[in-house]
């Protein structure tokens, strides 16, 4: 007789635990339930031809397959030979495989970020002085009757956003669910998400902030002073009216509203709202959403291990924590660090000609269970399980709720999973 197993996705920073997989007698998968495609899509890994089936050093032309064992003993090396190495990633893993990486950069002097520090690690803070963390998606389920997406399209990133919490379920005061619920989608471009919203806004980047500012102010009460392209001060009004007849206003933003040098100003002016929203008597609530699953996670055990979100420098005593300064793009780019172990990040993708350039003139370690840019212009790579599914460890939801993930499969022979790799390189150093 088959069986059925539950399995948390970890497909995205909602971490779904009601995914249903489903054996046949002999073992095999039969049918899995309720995983969106981003799930599936990580679920694929476990046999698509790009998976790492062994861990590999460059030679003269080409990649040498080794031993785990002596990718242990190789990497320990490098990380010794360093004088100040760079590791960075930590979105993709566990909250154990982070403490990990944080050990060893603290006992050789090193550089520790994560992905947080273009942005993330702001907006969670600024979340948590907002009291807008804890447990978000559930009370948006129950309570919110107008929800605001904010340079964020969960259709494309989370798309499990909308049918478990934001716009189609029923909640304890939202009785109708989607009928119930206003939605208002401010971006740059047409998504998936806009198509449904009642309240649609599609504007250039400084428009978006523009918006946002002048909302506040009418909220306030202030006459509308400004004017902002393609949007009517009747369309305005309508808005500012929707938020004062609303109970509960959830607001969810992405990364595309505020990854780059203005995120500071960008967060601050979302908080701006919120305050100016509870000033007329709305419970309202502002939750980033990042892809990486536990991208709080992240955040969270670095706060817990050394004081700061991200961008740790364990060698400068004098400014130990600058997320402008000591973020790994920013390092790598000023050549301060002579090495990097990158886990479970693509940022070859990520970096800059000039960047690019720095980067592959210094050693590069990866450790990844799928092949990308960044594995394929490394010295070494490092093949590991993929968390969720062939190694458990905790992690953290995008609103703070902690959870645990069993894994259903044995990773192929001669791979480990990143904690169990970082706790033998620990002991080497």
């Amino acid at each position: 007789m088959g069986r059925v197993e539950k399995l948390v996705c970890t497909g995205c920073s909602l971490l779904c635990e009601d995914i249903d997989v489903v054996f046949d007698d002999k073992g095999k998968i039969n049918n899995i339930f309720s995983m969106c495609n981003v799930g599936f899509e990580r679920f694929k890994h476990l046999s698509l031809d790009n998976r790492l089936k062994s861990s590999a050093i460059r030679g003269e032309n080409k990649f040498t397959n080794i031993s785990i064992d002596d990718a242990v003993e190789r990497v320990a090396e490098m990380l010794k030979a360093s004088k100040k190495p760079l590791l960075y990633g930590w979105g993709y893993c566990s909250c154990e495989a982070i403490k990990l990486g944080l050990d060893i950069a603290r006992k050789l002097k090193g550089v520790f970020d994560n992905q947080a520090s273009k942005g993330y690690w702001y907006a969670y803070a600024q979340a948590e002085k907002y009291e807008s963390i804890s447990n978000v998606l559930e009370k948006t389920l129950d309570y919110a009757n107008h929800v605001i997406f904010l340079g964020f399209n969960p259709a494309e990133t989370h798309p499990r956003h909308a049918s478990r919490y934001s716009i189609f379920p029923r909640g304890v005061k939202v009785e109708k669910g989607v009928e119930g619920r206003s939605i208002t989608v401010i971006d740059s471009e047409e998504t998936k998400t806009s198509r449904i919203a009642h309240n649609k806004f599609i504007l250039e980047a400084e428009d978006e902030l523009k918006l946002i500012k002048t909302i506040s102010s009418m909220l306030k009460g202030e006459k509308l002073t400004t004017s902002i392209s393609d949007v009517s001060e009747t369309k305005l009004l309508e808005l500012v009216r929707d938020f004062k007849n609303s109970s509960y206003i959830s607001i969810f933003y992405g990364s595309s509203f505020f990854e780059n040098r203005d995120y500071r100003l960008k967060v601050d002016t979302i908080y701006q709202l919120v305050e100016k929203i509870r000033e007329v008597n709305v419970e309202c609530t502002a939750l980033p959403m990042p892809k990486p699953y536990n991208m709080l996670g992240a955040i969270k055990t670095t706060l817990k291990e050394t004081g700061y979100p991200c961008a740790v420098d364990f060698s400068d005593e004098e400014k130990k924590h600058s997320p402008e300064e000591k973020s790994a793009i920013n390092m790598i780019l000023n050549g301060e660090v002579d090495l990097a172990l990158i886990v479970g990040s693509n940022i070859f993708a990520e970096l800059s000609r000039p960047a690019r350039k720095k980067f592959m003139g210094i050693p590069v370690i990866v450790l990844d269970f799928i092949e990308s840019l960044t594995v394929k212009n490394s010295n070494l790579y490092v093949a590991s399980a993929i968390t969720g599914l062939e190694t458990g460890g905790t992690v953290y939801r995008a609103d703070e709720k902690k959870i645990s993930l069993t894994p259903l499969f044995k990773p192929p022979e001669n791979i480990l999973s990143d904690e169990d790799f970082l706790s033998k390189v620990y002991k080497k150093i």
